[in-house]
Formats: structure tokens, sequence, C-alpha cells
């Protein structure tokens, strides 16, 4: 079984196939990630605790309220990547919200080209943001960031 079908299986189910259609990277572009390259996602604003009624001892969920403005941005270790780098971005939504209004999501999408994306908290779950940098038509270089929306 190969990545995207097992990625397919945790994904989406049959029913899922009426509202969501998932993109994959590797379909228009080559994988070379030998060479090392790093880069992280940030976000901005950061991340904060939902609320401290949860109990004495009782860990606090971090994350983001829903309607608030998000911007991802590649920062750290960008200057190693080579001149001329672009950057691909991914939204995938989860959870019932996202489904029941046919915005699970998963399209590629460039950025303006300067290794930024904005996004609007529309739905509650966790929520991946996936950028890819891409250089020569071939990815060199990924990073994941999981996003929770209360």
């Amino acid at each position: 079984m190969n990545w995207r079908t097992i990625s397919n299986l945790s994904t989406s189910s049959k029913n899922d196939s009426l509202v969501y259609q998932e993109y994959f990277i590797e379909d228009n572009y080559d994988f070379n990630l030998s060479k090392k390259y790093n880069f992280h996602i940030s976000v901005y604003p950061k991340p904060y605790p939902k609320s401290s009624s949860q109990g004495f001892n009782q860990p606090i969920p971090i994350g983001y309220k829903k309607n608030e403005e998000l911007t991802f941005s590649v920062q750290e270790y960008i200057q190693e990547l080579p001149y001329g780098t672009v950057f691909k971005w991914k939204i995938k939504n989860s959870g019932s919200e996202a489904k029941a209004n046919k915005d699970l999501r998963g399209k590629i999408e460039s950025d303006s080209g300067n290794g930024k994306k904005v996004e609007i908290t529309k739905y509650k779950g966790k929520h991946d943001v996936n950028c890819y940098a891409i250089y020569d038509n071939t990815v060199i270089a990924t990073d994941t960031i999981r996003v929770n929306i209360f």
C-alpha cells in the first residue's frame, strides 16, 4: 500500500467523496528531500488557552477561536533554501462543522510570493496546514502544523 492509499484511508471515506477532494503535491511535482533543506511554519497570532475553567490540574487546550485571521509564514531556515524557491500551501479542515458545510478542503494553492498564507478560522476541530518548498519543479522541503479551533 502506498502513502496516498494510507492517507486516503485515514482522512476520508466513500461518503466524504461527495464533499471532499484532496489533492496531492506528488501528482504535479517530483520529490527530492535528500539535501535536508529545512524550514518551519509559524503562525501569528500565537495560540492561547481555551479557558481556565477546565478544573484544577486539568490540561487546558491551546488554539484559536472561530473567525480569527491567522497568518502562516515560512521563516526559520528559509535563508538556506535555494534562490527561486516557491511555496505551495494545503489546508485540510476536519470535523462535523466543516463536513456539514462541504468545506473539508485539501486543494494545493500558491501564496502571493512572500512565503505567507492568510486564513480565517471557520470550523471547530483540528486542521492541518502543509507547506511545500518547490525549486526547479521539485519539492525540496515540507512542513506541517496542526491548528486547533475551539
